[in-house]
């Protein structure tokens, strides 16, 4: 909403954590623009949200192999929140086991 020639946001969310997920730069800017004329916000960092489930990256997925001999390529198990952003390790509760069956 604009008043009196300030623009104030109130919904602005960001999905995408910058911070853990082995990204080339952690930090995130927006960017603003009235026709020619833009600012750039200073960088700013998105943590992940809190636990919520298992994802296996698709570059790890298992392939075919022979019964009794190990997997040729070991899957790799990410602790995500709800957006499908890697935790910290920091944050992980304690005692936390992943089971494979």
């Amino acid at each position: 909403r604009a008043v009196a020639g300030v623009v104030q946001f109130l919904d602005l969310s960001i999905n995408k954590a910058s911070v853990f997920q082995e990204l080339v730069a952690e930090g995130y800017q927006l960017r603003f623009f009235y026709r020619e004329t833009g600012v750039i916000t200073a960088d700013f960092f998105i943590l992940p949200a809190a636990w919520s489930g298992l994802f296996i990256p698709t570059f790890r997925q298992p392939e075919t192999t022979i019964a009794g001999q190990p997997l040729t390529v070991q899957p790799w198990v990410y602790l995500v929140d709800a957006f499908d952003n890697r935790i910290d390790p920091l944050n992980i509760p304690a005692g936390s086991r992943v089971l494979a069956s």
